[in-house]
């Protein structure tokens, strides 16, 4: 947008009105949209942040009692796992032991 002649008319067409921008419509459209930005970026900043900003003390003792509760059950579910695993092993080694020590490859010469 520019001025024609020095004069308050710009050469932009308001979509409102139909005609020419002038300087208080300019600055009454602009002035509405800072206000309209300003209120979405203070919704942004709600939604990002959430409510409770600041977790207080014993909630986050609760959630740190509660994950280390997860945390071993985990680890025990884990160690059966491994040991049962473990055992499986070696019960199909004991199986196949004599199998394996007919094979002529794996004996030494």
């Amino acid at each position: 947008m520019f001025f024609i002649n020095n004069a308050l008319a710009f050469t932009e067409i308001n979509p409102d009105t139909g005609k020419r921008w002038t300087c208080n419509e300019l600055f009454a459209a602009l002035t509405s949209e800072r206000e309209q930005r300003a209120s979405i970026s203070k919704q942004l900043d709600q939604i990002r942040l959430g409510p409770d900003v600041i977790i207080s003390w014993p909630a986050q003792s609760a959630n740190l009692r509660a994950r280390w509760a997860i945390h071993l059950d985990e680890f025990s579910i884990v160690r059966r796992q491994l040991t049962n695993l473990g055992l499986d092993l070696k019960a199909r080694y004991n199986q196949f032991k004599s199998e394996l020590n007919g094979f002529s490859i794996l004996k030494k010469s």
